[in-house]
């Protein structure tokens, strides 16, 4: 029998819990992801891309403004294992967001073996901070900015979440809903993933999973958050979601849980390109039809 290295989990189990492509139907939806940005670009004609937030070549930002001036603003981080990708294929988002009238800010950062979480951590800070001086130029209104993100996204946005803004400059940060989508909020799992280590590169350390793990932090920011996640996803993405929303939870944060049912990984984001989506709204920080569920409590930590 071989040696368990987190919870029940030997090396192969784990690698299965994270090795989703074939599992989640990568293939099938990426296609989708492109062909839905494509679209996105050819009806938003005022979008603008690729606008520096930083002095990074990847810090980089879109921004499809809403039909509205001064709208509601949405920040969106895309995921990728913090190793792959950048915003052109999720561009698609613009549909359900800016079908909303919520103007949509879609920034990517820096991938590559040598780039630690931390530093794409403060990446997107740095992206939200340009955001907040900087979106009334384009018709947002910066008092009133939610942010969402996806499976590594989800962590990214979530560290938003646990900034002291005021340290930064910020007398509050102007964050006004949070919905995290099937994101990573344990990385004990990640770092110990022998698949996320050889194929990715994500050579994390036991200090990165302390203080990256937003759900062994507390939020600085006071937000309604919604955690959601694929009722289809493995069931480590699915006990990192339920664990988040247990500890915020207990630190008398405003957290809604929810499972989409007959949604995987890759299947549940694309709901973003309907602007008619529960999603959709979700995100926009919109009324719309949703199961209120408190989130359980019995979910463990992992060793």
């Amino acid at each position: 029998m071989s040696d368990k290295i987190f919870m029940h989990y030997d090396a192969a189990a784990l690698d299965l819990q994270f090795c989703i492509g074939e599992r989640d139907e990568w293939d099938k939806y990426e296609p989708k992801y492109k062909s839905s940005s494509a679209r996105a670009r050819r009806t938003f004609t005022g979008a603008r891309y690729n606008i520096p937030y930083g002095d990074s070549p990847n810090e980089r930002l879109d921004i499809f403004p809403a039909p509205s001036t001064m709208a509601p603003v949405v920040i969106y981080v895309h995921g990728g294992y913090w190793r792959s990708g950048d915003m052109a294929l999720w561009r698609f988002v613009s549909l359900g967001v800016v079908g909303n009238d919520v103007t949509l800010v879609l920034p990517t950062y820096d991938i590559g073996r040598d780039i630690r979480v931390g530093i794409i951590v403060e990446q997107v800070r740095k992206a939200f901070a340009w955001t907040v001086d900087n979106i009334a130029d384009y018709g947002g209104d910066p008092a009133q900015i939610s942010v969402s993100g996806h499976s590594a996204g989800g962590q990214l946005a979530a560290m938003l979440l646990t900034t002291d803004w005021g340290t930064r400059g910020y007398a509050r940060a102007p964050i006004r809903s949070a919905t995290l989508i099937g994101g990573l909020f344990d990385l004990e799992p990640i770092r110990l993933c022998r698949h996320l280590r050889d194929d990715y590169g994500l050579d994390l350390n036991a200090d990165e999973v302390a203080t990256l793990s937003p759900y062994r932090l507390t939020p600085q920011v006071n937000c309604p958050v919604t955690v959601v996640v694929g009722a289809e996803e493995t069931q480590e993405y699915r006990r990192s979601s339920r664990l988040l929303a247990t500890a915020w939870q207990k630190r008398q944060v405003a957290v809604t849980f929810e499972e989409f049912e007959k949604h995987h990984h890759f299947s549940i984001i694309f709901e973003l390109a309907d602007p008619q989506s529960r999603l959709s709204k979700m995100v926009c920080g919109l009324p719309g039809p949703r199961a209120e569920r408190p989130a359980p409590t019995r979910e463990t930590e992992g060793p």
